[in-house]
């Protein structure tokens, strides 16, 4: 999320876009719902309070029954996800009729979401930053390689549905890591989305300039899947050792 501090108060304001074509494309009611939950945690990843999202939804023909079925599951999706979280939908756009010779575009919502934060001297980066710093994984892992990146990109496999979404968890696990920003107990965090938790560490390494060692939880025989996997409500957040 980029941050914008409110000049003349101790506010700031944070934003986030996002959209998710591949998880509404294999599943367009869960799509609708990730899409909604990876900006809610984009914008609590920096310790703001999530607000409110705008959406613009990207369809084929609604003449088309396939189109218009992704389109309506969709916005159902976005609706369970918005009202669950308290994360409502104040304003949007929808584009039908993107095709070509009659061949639909996959669905692509597009979300725009903005929070609040109280104190910008709260605000966390992803940047990693001391050595010795304990890293935790905050929400459950069991690597859904469905729809993943290492999937798609490396193993060419393409069917599947994406991973459950769990509004509970997604409420539960955003809500705890804005009480430990808010009682700067968290250094740094970031949240897992695409590319599973080694990519979303390797960013973090490298705008900190520091490694990390992983240890993989014993139950998850798979290393790729602990790695790649795309289980969703999760963060990786930095704290100190006397915090742990």
């Amino acid at each position: 999320s980029g941050v914008v501090r409110v000049h003349g108060t101790n506010k700031a304001v944070a934003a986030s876009v996002d959209s998710s074509a591949v998880y509404c494309w294999a599943h367009p009611l869960s799509g609708g719902k990730q899409i909604v939950c990876e900006s809610w945690r984009n914008l609590i990843a920096v310790g703001a309070k999530p607000i409110a999202i705008t959406n613009c939804l990207n369809f084929g023909s609604p003449e088309n029954e396939e189109n218009m079925g992704e389109f309506v599951e969709c916005v159902q999706g976005l609706g369970e996800a918005s009202s669950y979280l308290d994360f409502p939908v104040v304003s949007g756009n929808v584009s039908f009729y993107n095709q070509t010779k009659n061949i639909g575009i996959k669905p692509t919502p597009a979300i725009g979401g903005v929070g609040l934060i109280k104190d910008y001297k709260k605000m966390v980066t992803m940047n990693l930053k001391q050595t010795d710093n304990i890293l935790l994984v905050v929400g459950k892992t069991e690597g859904d390689l469905n729809q993943s990146l290492f999937s798609r990109d490396i193993l060419n496999e393409k069917n599947g549905p994406p991973p459950e979404i769990n509004l509970f968890n997604e409420k539960n696990n955003g809500e705890t890591i804005l009480k430990l920003i808010d009682k700067k107990l968290i250094k740094s965090s970031h949240d897992v989305s695409l590319g599973g938790i080694i990519i979303a560490l390797s960013k973090m390494c490298i705008k900190g300039k520091k490694g990390a060692t992983l240890k993989k939880p014993n139950y998850l025989i798979n290393e790729f899947e602990y790695l790649f996997g795309e289980d969703q409500g999760r963060y990786i957040i930095e704290i100190e050792k006397n915090n742990f």
